[in-house]
């Protein structure tokens, strides 16, 4: 079973599917559904490392190029539990970009423990922290000196659902998509709307 926002746990609990798979998941799951099934998340990143909240967020502005699915069983231990599979991944593109490179891997993984069901290894937690999720899209940019800060800033909130990112000038807001590095310039598209 693929969950998703729309089913609930009842249903869960009437279909008794012998995995549960939770993809860009954030919110707690009830024990009694973590006791009974096995529940895999799927988690984009270097584990132990950007556990938590926008990973690809904080690893884009971290410089990460390379990263890994991770298919992890779930456990009370946000990001923690022991990984069953992984598979490596880009962190190049857009946002919408990488959703694709990640949902190609995420399959992947699927196949394997179902398939195969992998014994997940524990993960070494005794470094690791907790990342907070990202929640601002407007562009710090007095603080930004370096053309590539820019472009990461910008293709890091690329996809449906995210605030572009933006630049507040007097009343009005431009929000930039699309960006290509050009030699020492961004192309990109731009949005300007009156700060209402």
């Amino acid at each position: 079973l693929w969950l998703s926002d729309s089913i609930d746990y009842n249903t869960v609990e009437k279909i008794d599917p012998a995995w549960v798979f939770f993809f860009h998941w954030s919110k707690i799951v009830n024990n009694d559904i973590l006791s009974k099934f096995k529940c895999v998340t799927m988690h984009t990143s270097n584990l132990p490392d950007h556990r938590g909240g926008s990973p690809l967020q904080h690893q884009i502005m971290s410089n990460v190029i390379e990263t890994r699915v991770n298919a992890i069983k779930m456990t009370n231990v946000i990001d923690g539990g022991p990984i069953y599979a992984s598979l490596p991944v880009t962190l190049q593109g857009s946002l919408s970009d990488i959703w694709i490179a990640i949902a190609a891997q995420g399959e992947r993984l699927i196949s394997t423990c179902v398939v195969q069901n992998p014994e997940p290894v524990l993960q070494d937690l005794s470094n690791s922290k907790i990342l907070k999720r990202r929640k601002i899209s407007q562009i710090p940019i007095e603080e930004i000196d370096d053309i590539m800060v820019l472009y990461n800033f910008i293709r890091m909130l690329d996809a449906d659902g995210y605030d572009s990112a933006n630049i507040n000038i007097g009343n009005f807001s431009i929000e930039l998509s699309r960006g290509i590095v050009r030699g020492d310039k961004i192309v990109c598209d731009a949005k300007i709307r009156k700060i209402t």
